[in-house]
Formats: structure tokens, sequence, C-alpha cells
């Protein structure tokens, strides 16, 4: 793998021959693969109560019919890369069937803007739009004259877009690529080179990780929509006169300086008795570092008083919709 520093982050369907795309058999055992940022398996399922076609990655369609319909967990992508071409690429979304546990290769879109829902079997529509790669896990001698890939959950990859791995490398293939190496299943698993059958090993994930999307939260969706509508009620309660405290005397900055040693709940008690906003920015720097969410609406008008504290007392009280998240998070530090 030391050749992997002058692989290219690019590629084009154009450098690749027949013979870098065939499909390899797994001689009859199963191979769910791995996830080389959870490290848990990619579930397979009967993909026949979806509608086949090509969406955008980023469709209303795409979301409401894959991670709705489905467990998040059943849809990847994959980290494409063929040293001697020098190809190094992220691929689109796919998802695995029934019918893929039967081989060691996997398919997906070689355009990372597209999503394809494959057929259950039968058809070799769109294959054009496809790759094919070899999964690491089964590297067999002259793998290095074919195309190869790592797979990784496509919610999974998304979080890792929000966490400071990603401004670390510079959202870099290549760095992030050696590094899910270094810290993936086959760092401490080298049974799972074996063309023979790709080993998962016990679910270390909590119970609900099965349902709760690590990515997307309901809960924390409907928080932030109530901060939206409470936008303007964000200065009401320091426009109320309060009986004059010894914390009415101080300077805003030394307020803030006092505020920033106090949990949420505490501060919004000191704004309420000093009758004076603390600030979005002050508000803003408290929501915990677990919500991503709040990176992309940080220039939006709401109450962000009342949005840092709902997301602290969900955060603190741990719940289930939180696990999935907190577990990916905690393999990606």
């Amino acid at each position: 793998m030391d050749d992997f520093n002058d692989i290219e982050d690019t590629g084009s369907t154009g450098d690749l021959d027949a013979t870098d795309q065939l499909p390899v058999f797994s001689d009859g055992e199963d191979t769910l693969p791995l996830c080389y940022i959870c490290e848990e398996s990619c579930d397979s399922f009967d993909a026949t109560g979806l509608t086949t076609g090509v969406y955008p990655a980023d469709s209303v369609v795409t979301d409401k019919q894959l991670w709705a319909k489905t467990a998040w967990n059943r849809h990847y992508r994959l980290i494409l890369f063929h040293s001697r071409k020098r190809i190094c690429r992220l691929s689109g979304i796919s998802c695995m069937n029934d019918n893929d546990i039967d081989f060691h290769t996997r398919q997906a879109p070689w355009d990372k803007t597209t999503v394809i829902v494959r057929p259950e079997s039968g058809s070799s529509r769109r294959q054009d739009l496809l790759a094919t790669a070899l999964q690491f896990e089964a590297k067999v001698q002259g793998t290095k004259d074919r195309l190869m890939c790592l797979l990784v959950h496509a919610r999974c990859w998304q979080l890792l877009c929000t966490h400071r791995a990603w401004s670390l490398s510079e959202g870099d293939i290549k760095v992030l690529m050696r590094a899910l190496l270094r810290k993936g299943p086959l760092s401490r698993d080298p049974r799972l080179y074996s063309v023979y059958g790709l080993n998962v090993g016990c679910s270390s994930l909590p119970c609900t990780f099965d349902d709760g999307d690590p990515f997307r939260c309901k809960r924390v969706e409907v928080i932030i929509r109530r901060a939206r509508q409470r936008a303007g009620r964000r200065f009401k309660s320091t426009q109320k006169h309060q009986e004059p405290i010894h914390l009415n005397l101080l300077p805003l900055e030394v307020l803030l300086l006092i505020a920033g040693f106090l949990s949420p709940a505490d501060a919004a008690v000191v704004q309420k008795a000093v009758g004076l906003y603390l600030g979005d920015s002050y508000w803003r720097s408290k929501v915990p570092e677990i919500f991503h969410e709040v990176r992309e609406i940080s220039s939006e008008t709401l109450d962000w008083g009342f949005l840092c504290c709902e997301l602290n007392q969900l955060e603190a009280a741990e719940d289930d919709d939180l696990d999935s998240r907190r577990y990916v998070i905690g393999k990606l530090d």
C-alpha cells in the first residue's frame, strides 16, 4: 500500500478495461462486507420493494425511498482505487441486495453524486454507470492489476464529512483511505484477508443501531423547527423590568465571561435575571459538537438560547435516537 502516495484522487471509466472489473464469486460463503468507519456489516435485503432507477444523491425522492423504507445501514459508498492506473476516488451510493453476498466484488455508481437502485437480479441495465471493484478484504496475488475498494456506509461517510477528521485531511481521499486502513477492522483481524469468506465479528453496536440513523435525527429536526418558530421571542424574556441586582452593573463582556463557566440552563437563568440577551454567538458556542446540524443553520435567525438548551437536554438524556451517532463518532475519534 506504500505506492498509494502516488495515486491521484481522480480517474475515469475510460482508464479501466474488462479485466479491471471482473466479478469474483465467493465460493458459496456469504460475504457481508464491513464498513471501514463503524466496522459493522452492510446488511443485505430484498430490493424488490424499491423502484429501481438513477437518482441525484441529494434528492428528496432518494431520501424518502432509501432511508425511510429501508434501514440506513444497507446503503454504501466505495472508495475505489487502482494503484497501477493511478485511480483513487469516492463512488456514488448503492444498496446491498440479497444476491450481492455471493460475490467478493461490489458495485456502485462511478459518479459520486449519483444513487443507483439496482434490480435484485436479471438485468444488465445501467451497468455502464456502475464500477465493479474487488473488496480489499478479499485481495489475492495480483490484485494490483484490477479495481479494488473499501466499503463505507453512506450515512457513516456523511457523518465523517462533519467530523474534524475531514477538516484535518482537507477532504483528501488518499489521506482518508490510509487512515481507514490503519484503524479499520483489517488492522486487527488478519483473517478478513481471506478470499474464501469475510468474517463478521460479534457486534458491539447498541441494540438500536439498525433503526437509528447516525446522520439524521428526527428529534433534532423538530427542535430546530421549533427554534425557527420562536425566532421573534428570543428577546422577550429580557424586556421585562427586573428588580435591580448586582449583575446588572456588570458590562456585557464580563457577563459573557461568567456565563462561559455556566451550564446552558444556568446561563438562561442569569440572562433572565439581568434582563440582557447574551447573544446568538454565545448560545451557538454552547451547542454540543455532536449536533452537526447546527453548522448548516449557523447564519439563520432563530431562538438560539432555546435551541442550545433543548439540544443540551437531548444529549444529557442519552436518548436512544443518538446511540448510533455516538457510536460512529466514537469510532471516528
